[in-house]
């Protein structure tokens, strides 16, 4: 009976015909991968950058309503602020990477470098913002140096 089963087996699946590489196709296809990795990857930094605008301004809008929400807020702008750092950097960007920085470390959750608790310091969360607002003109970095060197 298991000789039967085998003798099936290989009669249904033959393995694929193997074709010689074509090099241009196989460049193509690559790119191809190369180019929605990228898309993909700007995208997710875009809905990163959104995330922390929306986060801020809404904290400042509703501060009085933040105490409770206080430690996922500052998790969700310091991981934020963590991931356009990393891209900054990636970019070679340093300037920017320091500022993204900073903002991680003002927003620590571990160790909160402020209470979110007086009038300034709504003013100061709004402000802070301002950096998310600015890499979603310059995604990558690159048009952020041309900028600063000219």
């Amino acid at each position: 009976m298991p000789v039967i089963v085998e003798q099936q087996l290989q009669n249904t699946w033959a393995p694929p015909a193997w074709e010689a590489l074509d090099e241009a196709a196989w460049e193509r296809w690559v790119e191809k991968g190369r180019a929605q990795e990228q898309r993909d990857t700007a995208a997710r930094l875009k809905a990163v950058k959104w995330v922390a605008i929306a986060a801020t301004l809404g904290a400042a809008v509703l501060w009085s309503q933040l105490t409770p929400f206080e430690l996922a807020f500052r998790f969700l702008v310091a991981g934020s602020a963590i991931v356009l750092m990393v891209q900054a950097l990636q970019a070679r960007n340093f300037a920017v990477g320091v500022l993204f920085a900073a903002i991680a470390i003002l927003y620590n959750p571990v160790r909160p470098a402020f209470a979110l608790s007086a009038d300034w310091q709504r003013a100061a969360v709004a402000a802070t913002s301002i950096p998310f607002m600015m890499s979603l003109v310059w995604p990558d970095g690159r048009n952020l140096k041309k900028e600063i060197h000219e």
